[in-house]
């Protein structure tokens, strides 16, 4: 499972830094994107900013009934859940995961998730998110050359922070099994070098 979570973290940070790192036309062609921008993304969540101090985030989740897995954890992915058994919620959207990634001890990312055994009922999850975000945010539809990837709608912030609606497949390693993934994505490109460092990126 930490194998899993640590793949889809990277390529969370390949697809946000593949375009919030150039912010050209010109460059973004070349990888088949025509980039549309947005003046801020989202980058609190639960009361915590992108950019604080895992620790502060800890704190900030747990008084939202949100409590850390320490079993499933790692130091760069950390995976929470509510206090009461029940499902994750934001922005009146129920999920079955929640993710944060963390960089340097500094929170850089959150990812929300739910499974599904068919195609059919993760792309109708996607759908419904995909006309969430679109009802707030210019969205840059994505290439798909990334493997396993249903489908993909990536929104960037001039604020350096992105957001991506991702549904993928993933199949078991004998291949007797596969599951489907939506997932709801925000991440930073922005560079966090030090826990008591970061009065400047917020």
């Amino acid at each position: 499972m930490k194998k899993f979570l640590l793949s889809v973290g990277c390529l969370l940070c390949m697809i946000i830094c593949a375009s919030c790192n150039g912010n050209s036309k010109a460059n973004n062609s070349k990888q088949g994107l025509d980039t549309l921008w947005n003046d801020n993304v989202q980058d609190t969540f639960y009361g915590a900013n992108i950019g604080d101090s895992i620790s502060e985030v800890i704190k900030l989740f747990q008084s939202r009934g949100l409590s850390l897995d320490r079993d499933v954890s790692t130091g760069a992915i950390l995976c929470f859940s509510p206090t009461d058994g029940g499902r994750v919620t934001i922005a009146n959207t129920d999920w079955d995961y929640l993710n944060v990634y963390a960089k340097n001890e500094i929170f850089a990312g959150i990812r929300f998730s739910n499974i599904y055994e068919d195609k059919k009922s993760a792309m109708a999850r996607y759908d419904s998110i995909k006309s969430l975000v679109a009802s707030k945010y210019r969205i840059t539809e994505g290439n798909l050359d990334y493997p396993g990837l249903c489908a993909l709608s990536l929104v960037f912030g001039k604020n350096r922070t992105g957001l991506a609606v991702i549904c993928f497949k993933r199949e078991a390693v004998d291949k007797s099994t596969e599951m489907f993934y939506t997932t709801l994505n925000y991440g930073t490109v922005k560079e966090f070098d030090a826990v008591n460092d970061i009065s400047d990126e917020k």
